[in-house]
């Protein structure tokens, strides 16, 4: 067993904790447990419980957010001085989480998780914020470029509600079938990215 297995295994069984019992309810000894590690491991590896949450989240984040910023590059190249068409820098956001997260067992997880995040704020999130500058950064400034009329903090409210309407529709879509007496098929998050 190489120590990048016992980082994996941490990492796993941290993002399963979580998304069943959220930050707060997720012990480290449940954690090391399930991973059959010991404390020191997690402290060695990450630091700390909050440097550990905000790992879970930079592991998934970061093919996304890399997908994220080739999408956006080749828009910026492809418009240049012009800005970008609104519905195309929405689905640069959109759909790399889309695909990262539809159809497996892992993302289903982390899906649970990210809802329980966005339900359960605290300092736990301070780590995940770091990862996030860079598309935060660079998002905003094509969507306020792309919409002028709008004051920044218009932006950011937009950008919220897209944000919002994702994490919903990926992690909700068993309401969506339900609302849509089985118009829908909520589960095929392959769909959203007809929208």
């Amino acid at each position: 067993m190489t120590v990048s297995d016992t980082k994996e295994r941490l990492l796993d069984s941290a993002e399963a904790a979580f998304a069943e019992q959220g930050f707060a309810g997720a012990s480290l000894r449940a954690i090391t447990r399930r991973a059959r590690a010991n404390l020191a491991a997690v402290h060695y590896h990450f630091g700390s419980k909050e440097a550990l949450f905000g790992a879970v989240f930079e592991r998934r984040f970061a093919a996304i957010n890399r997908e994220r910023l080739r999408r956006l590059d080749a828009l910026e190249r492809e418009a240049g001085e012009v800005p970008i068409a609104l519905e195309s820098l929405v689905r640069a956001f959109i759909e790399p989480a889309c695909s990262v997260m539809a159809g497996d067992e892992q993302g289903a997880r982390f899906l649970r998780l990210s809802g329980r995040m966005f339900s359960e704020p605290g300092a736990h999130w301070l780590p995940v914020r770091r990862f996030m500058e860079p598309i935060r950064e660079r998002f905003v400034a094509a969507f306020a470029a792309s919409l002028p009329e709008l004051a920044l903090e218009g932006v950011y409210w937009r950008l919220h509600f897209v944000l919002g309407a994702m994490c919903h529709a990926l992690a909700a879509g068993p309401l969506l079938t339900l609302f849509s007496d089985g118009a829908c098929d909520g589960e095929d998050r392959g769909r959203l990215s007809l929208i």
